[in-house]
């Protein structure tokens, strides 16, 4: 048995948080490379596609 719980998806009317999971990567690769969104969040990084995989 395992001491961690498992982490929660958070839903209200207008938004959903949920885990990133593989299903997500296409679109976190796509926001990466969007010069607009990198100056938003304040990232300065470049990453490569097998990293957002990872």
């Amino acid at each position: 048995m395992s001491c961690f719980t498992p982490p929660a998806t958070l839903t209200t009317a207008r938004l959903r948080l949920e885990p990133l999971g593989p299903e997500h990567s296409e679109g976190s690769w796509a926001a990466l490379q969007d010069a607009e969104t990198m100056r938003l969040t304040g990232t300065h990084q470049q990453f490569t596609k097998p990293q957002v995989e990872a």
